[in-house]
């Protein structure tokens, strides 16, 4: 490690990163991602000079920059500005993240700088899980997600606890390469086959209870980019849906899900009953699947006449001249035989496309302004509460409706099940 400098060694760390990362990535390799950049530090410090906290602080936003970019390089598929903001930005919290922890080294020592490294870096992945810029996607503990079989104690720690373990490996074997001895071998050992032992007990020895329900997923093949939201093409979709459902939904089964906005163009709430689409849906259940129940992806427009400008969210926009105001949400409905339908709205918006981020707070006259302008576009409405649907002929069943990057969020997600929910449904659009 000597005769490697610091910018090579923090290359290394990143490329440990990627290549540890899912879902082709191998997640022991996260176990010593950050020992070549901790030696890096350790090179930059020990060599001193002019500007040695920039140099530590730049050798970390390097590795990370190069994690980021190898692993969330494809949402460029879908917006060029929000991956190099996601890629730009999320490197640099990650980078001062690992910064404070190389301050408080330098002020109090190895040990302090040792237990501050953890303390901020979980700090960093909590507060980013409950932030308007909230990008949780390269969460520590989340690098396991290919393997569930190793972390099956995530039930009563969530990722976070899967992140403590990632960096406390870390700084042992750090520790362990610089001098090495079976008397801090062998604890470090421990840590890392006991908890792979306890899941995979966990895991070998669980038995599945209640009856078994049988899903059909419904996923078709639409370009995202110059198919799925041409209206030109609205009724081949929809046809489309219906010749997978025939393919694949027998008398046997009990749901049909299909994907996020399976119809992509906006319908108000007053047209939920009469809907064209949703009463073909219904009456394919009636002739032929009777038995089955779809989740659907809808876009959902909704009109209200709150008290201007008190009661007006950010989210809301004018309709038209009039003194009316709707919010636009990205949603899930349940269709079945009977002509309830219960919907549920995303809660959980993606940072710039579906969301503006502190709006309420960078924008201090928003409500004025964007009220005469006729409300903030691209911001979409959310709802507090985790809606569950139920079967009308088993009302036991609760359905947890997840939409997309939603599904990251592992104590949001939790709130269904605290709700009644047995069966969770991710809701997405593969076609990104």
């Amino acid at each position: 490690m000597k005769r490697v400098s610091p910018f090579l060694l923090s290359i290394a760390s990143g490329l440990l990163f990627s290549a540890g990362w899912p879902a082709s990535g191998f997640p022991l390799l996260l176990m010593t991602a950050f020992v070549p950049l901790f030696f890096a530090e350790k090179k930059i410090t020990e060599t001193g000079g002019f500007l040695t906290a920039v140099k530590v602080w730049l050798i970390s936003y390097i590795a990370f920059f190069i994690w980021n970019l190898l692993t969330t390089w494809w949402v460029y598929n879908s917006s060029p500005e929000g991956a190099v903001m996601a890629v730009v930005f999320n490197s640099l919290f990650m980078s001062w993240a690992y910064y404070l922890a190389y301050l408080t080294k330098k002020k109090l020592g190895e040990k302090a700088g040792a237990w501050a490294f953890v303390l901020y870096w979980l700090g960093f992945e909590y507060l980013h899980m409950n932030w308007d810029l909230s990008w949780p996607w390269l969460t520590l503990g989340n690098g396991f997600a290919a393997f569930p079989e190793w972390v099956q104690w995530y039930e009563y720690t969530g990722a976070g606890g899967g992140s403590l373990w990632i960096l406390i490996m870390n700084l042992l074997l750090f520790r362990l390469i610089q001098k090495f001895s079976w008397q801090k071998a062998i604890p470090s050992i421990l840590l890392l086959l006991f908890p792979f032992a306890a899941s995979l007990f966990r895991y070998y020895t669980y038995k599945e209870a209640g009856k078994p329900v049988t899903v059909a997923v419904i996923q078709p093949n639409v370009d995202p980019w110059n198919e799925k939201f041409d209206q030109n093409s609205q009724e081949q979709q929809f046809l489309r849906l219906l010749s997978l459902t025939e393919e694949v939904a027998d008398s046997s089964t009990d749901y049909i899900v299909f994907p996020e906005t399976a119809l992509p163009f906006g319908f108000w709430n007053f047209q939920k009953d009469s809907l064209p689409e949703f009463i073909t849906l219904r009456q394919v259940l009636t002739d032929y699947l009777p038995k089955a129940k779809m989740i659907l992806g809808v876009s959902y427009l909704e009109i209200f006449t709150p008290n201007y400008p008190s009661e007006i969210p950010i989210s809301a926009v004018r309709y038209g001249d009039s003194e009316k105001y709707y919010e636009d949400y990205n949603s899930v409905v349940q269709i079945d035989t009977t002509g309830f339908i219960p919907i549920y709205h995303k809660s959980k918006l993606v940072p710039g496309p579906e969301a503006f981020p502190f709006a309420r707070y960078l924008m201090p006259f928003q409500q004025k302004l964007f009220g005469n302008l006729g409300g903030m576009i691209g911001n979409l409405g959310r709802q507090k509460e985790r809606t569950v649907f139920t079967a009308p002929d088993d009302k036991t069943m609760g359905i947890g409706p997840i939409i997309c990057y939603e599904s990251i969020y592992g104590e949001f997600v939790t709130e269904y099940v605290r709700n009644g929910a047995k069966l969770l449904f991710i809701v997405t659009n593969d076609g990104w």
